[in-house]
């Protein structure tokens, strides 16, 4: 393992090497050493917010109907920003870290409300929407 890491060490160091010097031809004013490193988001979808902007949109479409299961809204979301995973574990890991947490914070912020219990671990799908409009009046209703 140790010999692997090395090597794909080696070549990505080799591959950094090749870019600097595309930089260069590019411009020969610009020094790649002065160009400080981007601390990139993994899995995230755009600038900061825009992935609950997106969730936001695609529950949005789905306001007509009852609730919608997780499983769809992840689909369409996942449509929706054109998202390509890797692997099965690169998607897994975004549902559980980006997917999911986002859904909780949309519900814990009173935006979205869903319809099963959140400390019942069942394995199932939930339900979600938007938060309703309170019923002021009787007209309202």
């Amino acid at each position: 393992m140790v010999a692997e890491l090395t090597e794909r060490h080696q070549k990505l160091q080799s591959q950094l090497a090749a870019l600097d010097e595309t930089i260069k031809v590019y411009d020969d004013r610009l020094d790649p050493t002065r160009i400080a490193p981007v601390a990139g988001w993994p899995g995230k979808c755009g600038k900061r917010g825009a992935l609950r902007q997106a969730l936001m949109d695609v529950l949005q479409t789905h306001a007509g109907a009852d609730w919608v299961s997780s499983e769809n809204i992840e689909r369409a979301l996942i449509a929706k920003v054109g998202l390509d995973f890797e692997s099965a574990a690169h998607r897994t890991q975004w549902h559980r870290f980006s997917f999911r947490k986002a859904l909780q914070r949309l519900a814990n912020d009173g935006t979205a409300e869903r319809r099963h219990d959140a400390n019942e671990r069942t394995g199932k799908h939930g339900y979600w929407r938007l938060r309703q409009p309170e019923a002021t009046s009787l007209a309202d209703l």
